[in-house]
């Protein structure tokens, strides 16, 4: 034993040094005088408690990264795992009068996942364990043992097949666990129950890319020589990696069709939300704020693109011509974005570039730009590539000014059927 933490003797509490003495060394408690013996004699009338530190089952739970809260209402409960010594083992703690007790770690409180422990979700009331190929839940279980309400925590399996290597990069998106992992992109749990096959979804099909072409999994698979951070801001989900950051905006898209950005120049180590807008942290101790309503680059240029999706309008049967393309651009931001046309035969840069001149009209020396008025709704360009007998059209926009903005609000391309395919 370590200490002699109280001594009891017929009810009453004894007083170290004047009434016994310890040697701990020799795990011996010696009294002044002995304890009367009651009439009639009964029995454990001397009660000593002492504690004795167990290192390697404290370090089992003070080593663990991962944490989170289980339970709902009053049975609540603090759930780690993910030591290096046990990576699938997880503890909980234990309760006392007053309900959930982080101090208090009983040594029985125990399980085993059926792997390496890389993070906790919690969706609903069901709180998920992820391992790096497969996802699992714990489903709590409550039982007095002497007149004490103990919690059981027992493991059971959710999806054997995909998992996340990727901690840092859980969030829960509208009500559903999403994460990453470097084997398939960013997934999101649907269900619980292990008996539906599609209970995990990807949700980053379209972004993944390819080995010609690479995309967010690129990003992904080489995650392991930067960090990797996540957020949720209550519109988007935000993934951080290999420099870039990827963006799947969940208010104008669903899980079965998302829509994601991809920035460039963000090395981002951290995300967080302030005063409402979400923040990145650099390795450089900087601080970036983005903000949806004011832009500002700090007159410093970086790389804005905006690449749209190849298209072949219906089919291949019938070539087209591609006579104009309609678009409006926010009329409040500075802008002078570059139009590039892509077709079967040649990319194409067009020769005036769509210019706004935002709140600042009036400082422009350029007479096509000055205005006195208050822009009420989006600029509005109509061009003319006129692409022929085509079967494929792409568009992309740049903008690499300082203190531009590339904000584009729609686009509407009008096409005419021409001859048919040979």
């Amino acid at each position: 034993m370590d200490a002699v933490t109280e001594v009891k003797a017929d009810g009453l509490t004894l007083v170290a040094g004047r009434d016994y003495t310890v040697d701990a060394a020799g795990r011996t408690v010696t009294f002044t005088a002995a304890p009367t013996v009651t009439d009639p004699p009964t029995n454990n009338t001397v009660e000593i408690t002492y504690s004795k530190a167990n290192a390697g089952a404290m370090n089992a739970v003070m080593d663990c990264p991962y944490a989170a809260v289980c339970g709902t209402g009053q049975e609540l409960c603090a759930v780690v795992g993910g030591a290096p010594s046990a990576p699938n083992l997880f503890y909980w703690s234990g309760t006392t009068q007053n309900g959930l007790d982080i101090t208090y770690w009983p040594i029985i409180n125990y399980n085993a996942a059926n792997g390496e422990i890389t993070g906790f979700g919690k969706q609903y009331d069901q709180m998920f364990v992820f391992q790096k190929d497969k996802i699992g839940k714990l489903t709590m279980a409550t039982e007095s043992v002497n007149g004490r309400d103990t919690m059981s925590l027992a493991y059971s399996g959710v999806n054997d097949g995909i998992g996340c290597d990727l901690p840092r990069s859980i969030q829960l998106v509208e009500n559903n666990l999403t994460f990453a992992n470097t084997s398939g992109g960013v997934y999101q749990v649907l269900s619980a129950s292990a008996a539906y096959e599609n209970n995990v979804q990807c949700v980053s099909d379209k972004v993944n890319g390819s080995d010609i072409r690479p995309g967010l999994l690129h990003d992904l698979t080489v995650a392991g020589t930067g960090p990797v951070c996540s957020l949720d801001d209550g519109k988007r989900y935000w993934l951080a990696v290999n420099g870039h950051v990827w963006l799947w905006d969940y208010s104008i898209s669903k899980n079965s069709d998302p829509i994601w950005f991809f920035f460039e120049g963000l090395n981002a180590c951290a995300l967080s939300v302030r005063n409402k807008s979400p923040c990145l942290f650099n390795s450089k101790c900087e601080t970036v704020r983005l903000s949806g309503q004011v832009f500002d680059d700090f007159g410093t240029p970086f790389r804005k693109a905006y690449q749209f999706p190849v298209r072949n309008f219906g089919g291949y049967d019938r070539l087209k011509d591609v006579l104009s393309v309609l678009f409006s651009l926010r009329a409040d931001t500075p802008s002078d974005t570059k139009v590039i046309y892509e077709t079967d035969y040649e990319t194409r840069t067009d020769p005036v570039n769509l210019t706004v001149a935002g709140y600042d009209r009036l400082t422009d020396r350029n007479l096509e730009v000055r205005d006195l008025s208050v822009p009420r709704h989006a600029a509005a360009f109509r061009r003319e590539p006129r692409c022929l007998n085509i079967r494929h059209f792409s568009l992309r926009l740049e903008n690499d000014t300082a203190g531009n903005g590339l904000n584009v609000y729609d686009v509407e391309i009008q096409v005419r059927y021409a001859g048919r395919s040979r």
